[in-house]
Formats: structure tokens, sequence, C-alpha cells
């Protein structure tokens, strides 16, 4: 940390007066649209869904980090914006050459620390080398999927399908103690969350664990009185925000009606957590829930090979079945 901080004063010091480049998909842009959403429009209240997407950072401050960071500070001379449905990414690239990529979590993504720090979560390479990647500096081996999913023949797309549904039937037979979001122990900085970990022999050097849950339908800012996990049972209670934007009341039903709704789902999740059947597929079982091909990279030389999978506050701990 210290050192960190000795090299923004000395980026600080020495930093260049020529203007930071910013562009986003080849076009250049300002620094207040970095903070907007640029990436589309909405169909349904779209200047209310521009407010929930819009985010306002210290660039300044955040381009001193990103240049103290690396064996040998440099400034940064770039920057530029990606961002999807919940979050933005920026890729800085500094005057060395070095890259570093930034994570602006919006405030639909959920609860801002929780899914940060599950973002840096890397599951161990002794168990699958080099698949999954969370936050780091550089970039991502591969290619993303969706950039050549349109070129590829029938059989590879059907061989990408098979490794894809080997990668998953491995993941399932991993015993994890709980449900919850998944976390590198050194990231979870929530000291009075609890943090179960798996069995040695799943994680002999004890890295990583089951911690609260990153999930967007918690409230943003998270209210700590809400129990968030880890859970070791099914009934794990979870609180929407709000309606979703466009539906009716009468499409929710009335007070009343949700009242009731939540009152016999409360009664039936401890029946289904006690079921034989049921409890025979709801061990705790780590997914991706956000495993669309656009967070999916694949080998260049052959498209049926998956080398990374992206977006790791997407992994939760979650029932065996859908």
């Amino acid at each position: 940390m210290f050192s960190i901080l000795r090299g923004i004063r000395r980026i600080r010091q020495s930093q260049p007066t020529a203007p930071l480049s910013i562009r986003c998909r080849g076009k250049p842009i300002s620094r207040g649209e970095l903070f907007a959403y640029t990436n589309g429009h909405f169909l349904v209240n779209e200047e209310h869904q521009l407010a929930r997407h819009y985010v306002k950072f210290d660039v300044d401050a955040l381009c001193s980090v990103a240049a103290a960071l690396g064996d040998v500070p440099s400034p940064v001379a770039s920057v530029k914006k990606m961002e999807g449905g919940f979050s933005k990414a920026l890729l800085m690239k500094k005057e060395n050459g070095s890259e570093v990529v930034a994570k602006i979590p919006c405030r639909i993504a959920g609860p801002v620390g929780l899914i940060t720090a599950s973002e840096y979560a890397e599951i161990p390479q002794s168990q699958f080398p080099g698949f999954f990647r969370g936050l780091q500096t550089g970039t991502i081996p591969g290619v993303p999927l969706v950039r050549v999913w349109g070129d590829m023949t029938e059989s590879e797309k059907l061989q990408l399908i098979q490794n894809l549904t080997k990668l998953e039937a491995q993941l399932s037979v991993i015993r994890f103690p709980a449900y919850g979001g998944f976390y590198s122990r050194d990231h979870l900085q929530y000291a009075d969350d609890q943090f179960l970990l798996p069995d040695d022999h799943v994680d002999p050097s004890q890295s990583f664990g089951i911690g609260p849950s990153p999930d967007r339908q918690f409230d943003v800012p998270s209210d700590h009185s809400k129990d968030q996990g880890p859970c070791p049972s099914l009934h794990l209670q979870r609180y929407s925000k709000s309606p979703f934007i466009g539906t009716t009341l009468a499409e929710l039903g009335t007070m009343d009606e949700q009242a009731r709704l939540l009152e016999f789902t409360i009664r039936l999740m401890p029946m289904l957590d006690t079921h034989p059947l049921l409890g025979q597929s709801a061990q705790p079982t780590l997914w991706h829930t956000d495993l669309h091909m656009g967070n999916i990279y694949v080998a260049p030389d052959d498209r049926t090979q998956i080398v990374s999978v992206i977006d790791l506050q997407s992994m939760s701990v979650m029932p065996l079945f859908p």
C-alpha cells in the first residue's frame, strides 16, 4: 500500500501536460461521457434507466492509482471505455505500454464492495488451469466467442458446446459448504461477514470460500440487516429492490396478494429444503450465471477450445438444479 502511495506522489509530480485520450468503440469521447451510459438506448423509461447507469468518479485520482501499479510507475496515456448492462470497464494504457483494467460498478449492479470483491475470485489453477479470470492487469488470452461464432462450422459449434458441458460437469463435482457468493479470501474486505471455507482436499491453500451473496436483488446500497448469506440451506431470504420498470401494479397484484405470496413462499422453502428428492440435487454448486458468448474466450487457432471465462461477479454457489 505504501509503495503505491509513493508511486502516486511520483506520478503526480511528473504527470505530463498532454491531454488524456479517452475513447469508446473507436471514437473519442469527453470526460463527462465516461460517467454516462453510451452503449445504446432503452425502450422503456429511458431517462430513469440512464440515471441508474450514471456513475461519476474522480478520473485523475483513478489514473494516478493505475499509473502507480506495476514494477515501474508510468502515467496513463489513454482510456478505452467498455460497458455492459451493469458496470463499466476501463482499459487504461500507460506510456510504457502496460495496461490496467479498472471496473466501475453502476448502482444497479448490486452491493458495490461485494461485487468488486467477487470479481477478484480465481479458481485454483490446479482445478481449472487458466479458465476463470477476474480483475487483472493486462489483457485476457483468446478471443471472445461472440466474434467468431458466426464463422464457425456446425461441427465446431457442437464440439465447443460439448467442451462447455464438460467444464460445467467439472464444476458440479466440487463440494462447497454453503450457498452464497464466491470470493478470494484476500479480497473479501468485510470482517463482519461470515466466510465459509471448502474442505482441504478441494482447496488445500484455503484461499477462496463462500461469503455473502453479491446478487443485485439485494438493496443498493446494501442493507446489512438483511441476510445475504452464506447460507447452509435453501432457505436464504431474498429481497427485491423494487418492481421492474414498466411492470404495472395490476401485473404485480395487490399488496395483500403479494404479502400472501411471500408468506406462502416462506412456509414452502423449509419443506423444499428437507425434501429427500430435492436434497439429492440441491448440493451447493458453483455456477456462472451470465455465461453468454461475450464472457467466453476461445483459442484463436482452435475455436472449439475454451481458454478463459470472465465476469466473475456472476459466479455464485447455488443449488445444482436450475
